[in-house]
């Protein structure tokens, strides 16, 4: 067995070239049937997915019962805290009122 194979370099580089040749025409045909295609199978996908995400939510009732008991753990508020942050605030406002100048709202035109 003899896998030696005589291609001289000239004819080579013209088939390449005629390969090459081939796959650009054959490129040129089909680029835009294939962007088309890509483009409308990516649409149909994603409408599959948004679909699914609204409609489909096949909850268990287990599953939504957990769901609204986390929905309602209530926020302890903390009233003394509330009210030291208050009268800090108060109090740094009275001792120092002329350091405190409104800032200009920015969604007002000039005058």
């Amino acid at each position: 067995m003899n896998f030696k194979t005589n291609i001289s370099s000239k004819s080579f580089k013209l088939e390449t070239r005629h390969v090459l040749n081939l796959v650009a025409r054959a490129w040129s045909k089909i680029h835009m049937t294939l962007f088309f295609t890509l483009l409308f199978c990516s649409i149909g996908f994603g409408g599959y997915i948004w679909r699914n995400s609204v409609s489909g939510a096949n909850w268990t009732d287990q599953e939504k019962q957990e769901y609204l008991n986390m929905q309602n753990t209530k926020t302890v508020f903390r009233e003394n805290d509330f009210r030291k942050v208050l009268e800090d605030v108060q109090r740094r406002k009275a001792a120092d009122p002329i350091s405190y100048q409104p800032i200009n709202d920015i969604f007002e035109p000039y005058q």
